[in-house]
């Protein structure tokens, strides 16, 4: 698991913010469904 990526989503879920998925793939250099996959990952699993 990428920390960087989970840290930077953290602020967005703090604020209550969708976040372009698209943008946080470009500026931490990873694909934007791997980012939107750890925006919806709970510490237990997935959120439906």
């Amino acid at each position: 698991m990428r920390q960087d990526i989970r840290q930077e989503l953290r602020k967005y879920q703090m604020d209550k913010i969708k976040p372009n998925f698209t943008e946080l793939g470009r500026q931490l250099g990873c694909d934007p469904r791997t980012a939107r996959k750890y925006y919806y990952l709970k510490d237990d699993g997935y959120e439906n």
